[in-house]
């Protein structure tokens, strides 16, 4: 478990602390992280830009962006409260919030579509 501050900071020596807390996490086990921030590259950042990708999945994967996202920050959650917490229990613990996150996911779609629109004109 990774060090709690223990007196109020600067802007500045909070972004170092977070920054150094962040680096001490990734060392605890780095191929869990890396396998973390791959499936994250690969879902929202290469798999919608792929031209052969049928557009209904590009669309699913913004609409349940937020719902991984609050997946992902789960995990970080509990591995620097230095708890092994399985995958099930994170999405038990999501689950009462999917519609307002699948409801945010549909404002992102529309957000995205409607600036689509407006960058091809």
């Amino acid at each position: 478990m990774l060090p709690e501050p223990t007196k109020p900071m600067g802007p500045f020596k909070a972004g170092l602390d977070w920054f150094y807390r962040s680096i001490m996490l990734f060392r605890q086990n780095p191929p869990k992280w890396l396998l973390v921030a791959l499936v994250y590259v690969v879902l929202f950042v290469v798999m919608p830009s792929i031209p052969g990708v049928p557009v209904l999945i590009s669309l699913l994967v913004i609409l349940f962006w937020p719902f991984f996202l609050a997946l992902f920050i789960g995990v970080y959650r509990e591995a620097d409260l230095g708890r092994d917490t399985e995958l099930s229990a994170l999405f038990e613990q999501i689950k009462p919030n999917t519609i307002r996150l699948t409801t945010l996911g549909g404002l992102f779609l529309a957000y995205g579509i409607l600036m689509g629109v407006f960058v091809r004109e």
